[in-house]
């Protein structure tokens, strides 16, 4: 077997994963270092910890971050698991919509309903807010910017990244246990929360610990919302160092902050790791014992359809209306019916088309060419820990996992300080679209693996072996066995590694230079700058180019499932 795989692969995969651990141990260094690499005077130092451990904003930063992401993670359960329920064992009406509206919602970037919800609920400019002043009482208003706000609003982004992993196991779940205790004389809430419920805990629990790892360094909420009111998280806490208002950039802090990240990641992703470790516990399906089990709703089904439609209208139809509203107003002003003869296209006029269209030339080579690259460094990863006995494919395979659980913007400033103090001499890639694209592909490291691996595992290795006994050479067996076997599962996640590069704005943010400029970062920009009507007018046009990307994914995702169940929708 371990002549399958040939040198050049090792060696490569080798690489990919000493730059995955070059990158943490990089940022974990110069949290030591005080000064600039490969300038004298620089030496090691404790001195970036316990500044941290003195400042004060550094607690209320970490306290709004637990607040933030604790919220993040209720809001998002609360959401996914019970419409996954909803949509996977009950009868409700229209489960393909609902399940095309989650999938919409999952790639929807961001910071676009963070915008929304500021429009809405700015303790100053909140059109909600204003009503309340008006009509009601001076002084009453409800306020988004604050740790609990942000929470609300991750919470509801992240829902459909819960409801996809929960559906997936509900779908296969043996309904034996729950048809016991329904003919013992349980009721409906009670076979949900001593039954479904703490069988679905694996997926719960995974659903949670990329929730976790989403929210406790999310850039995209606290900046367009936090930042308004000054209320940072861990998140905007380095960028405020790394992008300074005022003064020169710090990356001593940053790298002390970055180093907690990654080591609050290692403890999620240990916990999480010792609870799946007692998987036996929660074996769903048994051989023959399986048989689905839909629940009638009864008078209870118009309810459920409202409660999915209040989801639906705050985590998309409320936040991007208000973007197409004020992207036709002069300025930000609540809806009435006064200010309909105001509507204009000024904001489309006036925005900066020539640096657009700049960012769109960036946006488009990352979403093509990041895919691809990952996908293609992904597969020659896979394949070497699968398809070898090589002793070091189990470590391989565990660096492969780190960017799951360190989240993104720790390899955005270890690509930064990288870049600036380790191959400045050696690679000058400090500013370069080609950084951009080499910290994306890393980043998208352990989902890709994740694929490929379960892709490479579905593939007997005796077609392999056939081909080899015929007279195959290796080149033979990847390009007209493998590949084609797997090719659905290929291009579907392209589709989906394009999409998370196109909406990604923490990478984009920290890594920006002219040069590699994206349309996250101009519309990040305007906002920051003010610029809040053209912002959201470039918010709509990116939209619109991402409906061919999300339609490409939809159709090509639908058509590998009906490949792969054999049946035809």
């Amino acid at each position: 077997m371990n002549g399958r795989v040939s040198s050049p692969a090792l060696c490569f995969a080798a690489l990919v994963g000493t730059i995955v651990g070059l990158m943490l141990v990089v940022v974990f260094y110069l949290s030591f270092y005080e000064g600039l690499p490969g300038i004298p005077g620089g030496f090691l130092t404790t001195a970036h910890y316990t500044e941290l451990l003195k400042d004060r904003l550094a607690y209320r930063v970490l306290t709004n971050t637990l607040i933030y992401t604790g919220i993040a993670i209720f809001i998002s359960l609360l959401f996914g698991v019970l419409i996954a329920w909803l949509v996977e064992r009950t009868d409700i009406r229209g489960r393909n919509l609902i399940y095309t509206g989650m999938t919409l919602g999952l790639l929807i970037p961001t910071f676009f309903p963070s915008m929304g919800w500021l429009f809405l609920l700015h303790p100053r400019i909140g059109f909600l807010n204003i009503y309340l002043r008006q009509f009601v009482a001076e002084n009453l208003k409800i306020n988004i910017a604050t740790p609990a706000g942000m929470g609300w609003v991750e919470g509801i982004t992240l829902a459909p990244v819960v409801f996809i992993m929960v559906a997936a196991n509900l779908r296969m779940a043996d309904t034996t246990l729950e048809e016991a205790a329904k003919a013992a004389g349980a009721n409906g809430w009670q076979l949900f929360r001593s039954i479904i419920l703490p069988l679905s805990t694996p997926a719960t629990m995974a659903a949670a610990f990329y929730v976790a790892a989403i929210a406790v360094a999310s850039f995209d909420v606290p900046a367009i919302i936090g930042l308004s009111n000054r209320v940072y998280t861990l998140g905007t806490f380095i960028y405020e160092d790394l992008v300074p208002h005022q003064g020169f950039p710090q990356y001593g802090r940053p790298a002390a902050v970055s180093t907690l990240l990654i080591l609050i990641g290692s403890l999620l992703s240990v916990w999480y790791l010792r609870e799946i470790a007692q998987a036996s516990r929660y074996q769903l399906v048994k051989g023959k014992d399986y048989r689905p089990l839909r629940y009638p709703l009864g008078k209870w089904n118009r309810w459920a359809g409202l409660f999915v439609v209040s989801y639906f209208s705050v985590q998309m139809f409320v936040p991007v209306g208000l973007l197409l509203w004020v992207a036709f107003q002069p300025f930000v002003q609540p809806p009435s019916v006064e200010v309909f003869s105001q509507l204009s296209v000024a904001n489309f006029v006036q925005a900066p088309w020539d640096l657009f269209f700049r960012a769109l030339k960036n946006s488009l080579v990352l979403t093509l060419g990041v895919p691809l690259a990952s996908l293609i460094v992904c597969f020659v990863y896979s394949w070497v820990v699968l398809r070898s006995k090589t002793k070091v494919r189990y470590f391989l395979d565990a660096l492969a996992f780190l960017p799951h659980a360190v989240p993104s913007i720790v390899f955005a400033v270890s690509g930064l300080l990288l870049s600036l103090f380790v191959l400045r001499n050696v690679v000058p890639l400090y500013g370069t679209l080609t950084l951009l694209v080499i910290v994306h592909i890393i980043q998208r490291l352990s989902f890709g693996t994740r694929v490929t691996n379960s892709a490479i595992i579905a593939v007997s290795e005796e077609l392999e072996e056939a081909a080899e006994v015929c007279g195959s050479g290796r080149r033979d067996v990847v390009f007209r066995i493998l590949l084609p076997l797997i090719s659905p599962t290929l291009i579907n996640a392209f589709f989906w590694i394009a999409l998370l590069t196109l909406r990604e704005l923490t990478l984009a943010t920290i890594l920006f230079s002219p040069s590699n400029i994206t349309l996250s970062v101009v519309i990040w920009s305007l906002w920051n700058s003010g610029q809040h009507g053209p912002s959201a007018a470039m918010s709509l046009v990116m939209i619109l180019l991402m409906l061919p990307v999300m339609i490409g994914y939809w159709s090509i995702g639908n058509r590998a499932a009906d490949m792969l169940t054999g049946v035809r929708r």
